[in-house]
């Protein structure tokens, strides 16, 4: 019966062999043993160690690649972390699209978690890998308290917005409406947009030009309120009554509670963001995101 060797026995073997000893040196010195027995274990090992490096090597690199995938998701996080622009339309003003003026409120969806690729806790696949990492991070609490604060910010401009339509339709008398087959109507896309618009910039303070009513006027002969070159109404016989109702309209949708909730919200989702990019700039210059997650568990970590 061949004689057994212990593993002890064929790596001290592998040592050496690896020193610079022969095997025929080794199977006379050491092992007592024909040669090719020696050299068999010697390949044996050689095999195994090989396996274990390239492992080693292959987990390495894996490990990288997570760590670059992390801090690749933190970058998307400081670009995400700013307010919308001053002039963001929250809702669409196309009855054909989702999420529109024309939408039941119970049926929209505008949060900042309206992505389709989204887990039930609303962060995405890479985002609660981060999360796992930084649970116990100041960065990711204030992250996601800012995220709280920017739905709440989307949900004011939703309600401006509606609050805009209801004020039109209620001062004017007449369908509200992207269609332009059946007169008389308003235009969803033209006076609702710009009296929205015209009031976040008189709200924010923005610079522009306030004689624009000025260029609200009427064409007669086509039955027309306009602006420059948008068609706001259309109200054969009554232009000028409905230029009066929109103008009166949009003087009110100034002094809506709504109109200032908006600019109060954005200012504060606006400081808040000052105050957590630097928290997330401090973990990428580390160039490593501190934590464990289940990926880490799959890797050894």
């Amino acid at each position: 019966m061949p004689k057994i060797y212990t593993e002890s026995q064929k790596q001290r073997w592998f040592e050496l062999y690896e020193s610079g000893k022969s095997i025929n040196y080794i199977a006379k010195k050491h092992a007592k043993c024909d040669p090719r027995t020696i050299q068999a274990a010697i390949e044996g090992i050689g095999r195994k160690q090989y396996a274990r490096i390239a492992t080693i090597q292959i987990l390495k690199e894996k490990i990288l690649l997570h760590q670059r995938r992390l801090l690749d998701e933190i970058d998307n996080i400081i670009t995400s972390v700013s307010p919308p622009p001053i002039d963001h339309i929250a809702l669409s003003w196309y009855r054909s699209e989702a999420n529109s003026v024309f939408t039941n409120p119970e049926d929209l969806n505008y949060s900042f978690y309206a992505v389709s690729d989204l887990g039930k806790n609303g962060l995405t696949i890479t985002q609660e890998l981060v999360r796992n990492h930084l649970k116990n991070e100041p960065a990711w609490k204030s992250y996601m308290q800012w995220r709280k604060e920017y739905d709440s910010h989307l949900a004011d401009r939703v309600n401006l917005q509606l609050k805009v339509v209801e004020r039109i339709k209620q001062k004017t008398g007449y369908p509200f409406t992207d269609s332009h087959i059946t007169q008389p109507f308003v235009c969803s896309y033209t006076a609702g947009e710009l009296f929205l618009m015209m009031a976040l910039k008189e709200a924010f303070e923005v610079k522009y030009d306030k004689k624009w009513q000025n260029e609200v006027i009427v064409n007669i002969s086509a039955g027309q309120v306009r602006y420059q070159s948008l068609i706001l109404a259309e109200t054969p016989g009554n232009e000028e009554i409905c230029r009066t109702n929109l103008l009166v309209a949009f003087n009110d949708i100034l002094q809506f509670p709504e109109l200032g909730r908006v600019v109060k919200t954005y200012h504060g989702i606006e400081a808040m963001a000052h105050e957590i990019k630097p928290l997330f700039e401090e973990i990428k210059i580390l160039d490593f995101v501190p934590g464990y997650c289940r990926i880490c568990k799959r890797l050894g970590i």
